[in-house]
């Protein structure tokens, strides 16, 4: 069926509607029985089986499982996992409601459900991808006498076949409609159809594309069949708000073989203008003379052109070392419909004498005709640094045989020249490596799971990983070769240089 809902037709010309509630019912007929199931988010109820034996330990309701592991699905492909709640009590308890810190876990409304004695709640958990990659987080049920269950549940989620995109980043000015196009790729030999579309949200409107067909007129016969390899418009978005504030909601798209759930979330501003981002963060400095650069970047969404007209910023409480500077482009007017961007540099004085660590807050003001913005920032002082032999970091490169035409002369059988990395923690507090990484084809890391885990007590020295280089004759003639070990730490991330080049030590 296509259901494309009083959204569509209250945006569709007089003379057409008629048209497209026959079309409607035309592919209800001969197309409802096509295509995957609609999803089923029941909640049931069930009674134990007599020989249900709940665990000894059981207080309270028991879930089962009680770990998920979801199967990896494309962006926006749910995927649903059912759970039993159950009450092994001889006496009813009623939920007060469950939580997840991840968008990508949906779970149905639960508060003040009552589970009867040795009853079993089933409900439905989805995950919904939004990202490619793996997801990993808990799930919590939470009862009226207090007692609290978990869930763990882990996903991941792959590129979409069909080239779907959430439209999950739109801002726009208060009182100003959107129209945003959704399409579908067909990465089939054969043709593909989409079957239904909708939404549940009231806020949001759904349009059939306006299709030239002949003599000029649209032309939705064929207006959800895609040919292979195409990208074609299926359906638009209309919005338009007069209130500000965040809209959330879901355009559902059944396909012959595949269910979709695209998020949309659209930021309404009272103002024309947007500041982005809403908070700065500059880290930790850890020398003096430090400086940390962050970007602010004002979008005039109206029609008019908009005036920067100043730009301050002050300090909580008394840090006589920090200073803030700011660079931006010739000009200070934003054009209708476009940006403004602005680079705040942080700098913690060479003039300070204290080594103590610092919390360091404020914020940045930035005035414009039509509003002025109030943007805090944050950072931290900890001097201090990781040591590390800077021998550890050089390699020289052998000179090019002539007999083998290589330049691996000297080197091991693998062809590598290899060194041991050794850190030392010259802070006056723990560190402890999350990560080490480099980019370039002629070097390659061996970290040491053993010491990525290790926390590191001030004055400690371990080691870190190896690192390995192999000369090869594409850089025969050069003198060295430059790049760098990206060490991150739960204080910072060190950058440490690596050289290879072909002098003595």
């Amino acid at each position: 069926s296509v259901c494309v809902g009083m959204g569509v037709l209250g945006n569709v010309l007089p003379g057409q509607r008629l048209l497209i509630r026959c079309l409607l019912l035309l592919f209800y007929v001969t197309q409802a029985s096509d295509g995957p199931a609609k999803l089923d988010m029941s909640q049931t109820m069930h009674m134990l089986a007599e020989d249900y034996e709940p665990p000894q330990t059981a207080d309270s309701i028991v879930l089962s499982p009680t770990v998920i592991n979801f199967p990896a699905s494309q962006l926006f492909v749910p995927q649903i996992v059912e759970v039993d709640i159950i009450n092994p009590m001889g006496y009813s308890i009623r939920l007060r409601g469950v939580t997840c810190n991840r968008t990508e876990f949906q779970i149905g409304h639960l508060k003040k459900v009552e589970i009867p004695s040795r009853h079993l709640y089933r409900v439905p958990i989805v995950f919904l991808p939004t990202q490619v990659g793996k997801t990993d987080t808990h799930i919590t049920f939470s009862t009226e006498d207090g007692m609290v269950r978990v869930v763990r549940v882990r996903g991941q989620g792959t590129p979409n076949i069909y080239k779907v995109r959430s439209l999950s980043n739109i801002t726009i000015p208060i009182d100003t409609g959107i129209a945003a196009p959704i399409s579908i790729y067909n990465p089939l030999k054969s043709t593909y159809k989409v079957k239904e579309v909708f939404t549940t949200e009231r806020f949001l409107h759904l349009r059939l594309p306006e299709t030239p067909g002949k003599e000029g007129k649209p032309s939705t016969a064929m207006l959800w069949e895609i040919k292979p390899r195409e990208q074609k418009r299926i359906i638009d978005l209309t919005f338009q708000s007069s209130i500000p504030g965040l809209f959330i909601g879901f355009i559902h798209i059944r396909t012959q073989d595949v269910n979709m759930i695209v998020p949309i979330q659209i930021k309404v501003l009272k103002e024309s203008v947007n500041l982005r981002p809403t908070q700065l963060n500059f880290g930790v400095l850890t020398f003096r003379s430090q400086k940390r650069a962050r970007t602010l970047e004002l979008q005039n969404l109206g029609m008019k052109p908009v005036v920067v007209e100043g730009f301050d910023w002050e300090l909580d409480g008394e840090n006589d070392g920090v200073e803030l500077s700011v660079q931006y482009p010739d000009g200070m007017v934003i054009p209708a419909q476009g940006r403004w961007t602005a680079s705040i540099t942080m700098e913690y004085g060479a003039d300070t004498k204290t080594a103590d660590p610092v919390n360091i807050t404020g914020a940045v003001m930035l005035g414009t005709n039509l509003t002025n913005f109030s943007v805090p920032f944050h950072a931290s002082f900890l001097h201090g640094t990781l040591a590390y032999s800077r021998n550890s970091v050089l390699f020289r490169m052998p000179p090019l045989s002539v007999k083998t035409k290589s330049l691996n002369e000297g080197c091991p059988a693998d062809g590598y020249l290899e060194n041991n990395v050794v850190l030392t923690n010259r802070f006056p507090q723990p560190v402890k490596v999350v990560n080490v990484s480099l980019a370039h084809p002629s070097f390659e890391v061996a970290a040491d799971p053993a010491a990525i885990d290790k926390v590191a007590r001030p004055g400690e020295q371990w080691s870190l990983c190896k690192l390995r280089f192999k000369p090869t004759a594409r850089y025969f003639g050069r003198t060295s070769m430059h790049t760098s070990l990206r060490v991150a730490t739960n204080i910072s991330v060190f950058n440490m240089a690596i050289q290879a080049f072909d002098g003595a030590f």
